[in-house]
């Protein structure tokens, strides 16, 4: 049986394409999962900024998570992460040399040569609390996961990494109410 190279080529694409997947992913709120397509005004009531350092971790398997939790505006329903920088590599971090405010900038570091395989760095809102209205002044927190990973073809080599994030505090804008003209 001959097999044409046009049915093998429309075939691959085929498998490729549905290999691939885009979808939907809802938003954590105070009062639970929202859908993910959202629509109407919202305003920016908050920006936090953070960067969060692996430091030496001694293989690729499972990786880096790290769950953080951060104080948000009082009446934060939704949370963008948005990844400002990273920066992932093999060897060995010296940790004398990381300064918390600026993370990985001037660090000393013990370089390895790997063959590169695959890589993560993801922030992940896994939840917002509802605001505590009983604590003065009120306050309202949400838990981050964030995760990392460097690996080559067997995951066992030393990596350490470092991602800078922003995140953008939301609040629905109430719709307007519609204005009555007077009679």
């Amino acid at each position: 049986m001959r097999i044409s190279t046009t049915l093998v080529l429309c075939l691959l694409t085929v498998f490729l394409i549905a290999g691939c997947a885009t979808a939907p992913k809802d938003f954590e709120t105070p009062t639970g999962p929202m859908p993910a397509e959202q629509f109407g005004s919202m305003e920016i009531i908050g920006i936090i900024n953070r960067s969060t350092t692996s430091l030496n971790e001694s293989k690729s398997n499972p990786g880096f998570s790290e769950e953080v939790t951060v104080e948000v505006p009082v009446g934060t329903e939704f949370i963008i992460p948005s990844v400002r920088g990273w920066s992932l590599a093999y060897g060995e971090l010296d940790p004398n040399t990381v300064e918390a405010h600026i993370g990985l900038a001037n660090a000393s570091w013990k370089s390895e040569d790997h063959h590169f395989g695959i890589s993560n760095v993801n922030i992940f809102v896994k939840d917002i609390n509802a605001p505590d209205l009983s604590a003065n002044p009120p306050k309202q927190t949400a838990m981050l996961d964030v995760s990392l990973n460097l690996g080559d073809y067997n995951l066992d080599d030393k990596w350490f990494g470092e991602v800078n994030y922003t995140l953008l505090c939301l609040r629905r804008v109430p719709a307007p109410s519609p204005s009555r003209s007077p009679r």
